[in-house]
């Protein structure tokens, strides 16, 4: 049993679809809304009744007290997770990036190094057989024109 409308649809759109987000600012919603209305439907029963409503008061009002509690409790919660994720996670950056710094420098040393040979080996008597060549250019056309003036005068 394979429904093709669900096979067509991409990934992106099913997690788009189901947003984490989305979910926690629902739910934050609606209990806020649930507690607004307790909160206002015992504001009003204290207002117009008399005492015949004061026990069911009191008893939103402990409800009220129950769920603040479980909520700080929740909270409470989530903050310990938070941090032992947060440890965690420093853990795992200190022992994964000092070895790759270790192995950063060690590349940064062996490409000085390399850079080092190639100007020592490669670079500098390149540099020094141009001159050579330019200085021997230079002094065979200086010869040949000192040659030209002798040559003209005789």
């Amino acid at each position: 049993m394979s429904h093709p409308e669900i096979e067509n649809v991409p990934l992106s759109e099913a997690v788009e679809e189901f947003d984490l987000q989305r979910v926690v600012v629902a739910g934050s919603a609606i209990f806020i809304a649930i507690t607004l209305l307790i909160f206002v439907g015992a504001i009003v029963l204290a207002i117009f009744t008399e005492e015949q409503f004061g026990s069911v008061i009191q008893i939103i009002r402990d409800i009220m007290i129950i769920l603040v509690v479980l909520e700080g409790m929740l909270i409470t919660l989530s903050l310990t997770i938070l941090i032992i994720q947060m440890a965690r996670l420093f853990n795992l950056l200190r022992s994964e990036l000092a070895p790759i710094l270790k192995n950063s420098r060690e590349v940064v040393t062996q490409t000085k190094g390399t850079l080092d040979f190639v100007n020592q080996n490669v670079t500098q008597p390149i540099i020094t057989a141009s001159s050579f060549m330019a200085g021997a250019t230079t002094f065979i056309k200086e010869l040949s024109k000192i040659n030209q003036i002798i040559n003209k005068k005789q």
